[in-house]
């Protein structure tokens, strides 16, 4: 959440030194673009999070089906379809894609804290017991 408030709060503080050399009319257009795309990295820094964490959690107890279908049905559904549509046939630009990015990782974020909250994962054995 700190580095998400330094994003939107602060964002000239992360790029004074990418543009420590140009001038700022020079640099004006690529500034606010910038600017903008720091705060979808905000929004999405927090769910991105919640994957990594809840996502390796289920798969480190097992459950790795789940993992591996709801990861890719997700990214070819929410990321790579529709940012490839929107390029193509409706125009859309760099925001776009960063919208359909947001999404896909707010949705895995909390698609991995959902699998982990039901508990799936507490009935499935990692290390099968060995024959005596």
């Amino acid at each position: 959440l700190t580095f998400a408030a330094i994003y939107v709060l602060l964002p000239e503080l992360i790029l004074r030194p990418y543009f420590a050399d140009s001038s700022e009319v020079d640099s004006a257009p690529v500034r606010a673009q910038v600017i903008v795309l720091l705060r979808f990295v905000a929004v999405y820094c927090f769910f991105d999070a919640m994957g990594i964490v809840f996502g390796f959690a289920i798969r480190g107890a097992g459950d790795t089906r789940f993992a591996l279908i709801f990861s890719c049905v997700s990214a070819w559904t929410l990321l790579v379809l529709p940012t490839f549509a929107s390029l193509t046939w409706f125009g859309g630009g760099l925001n776009a894609c960063w919208w359909f990015c947001t999404i896909y990782i707010i949705v895995l974020g909390c698609g991995f804290l959902a699998r982990f909250l039901a508990g799936h994962w507490k009935s499935m054995r990692v290390i099968e017991a060995t024959p005596k």
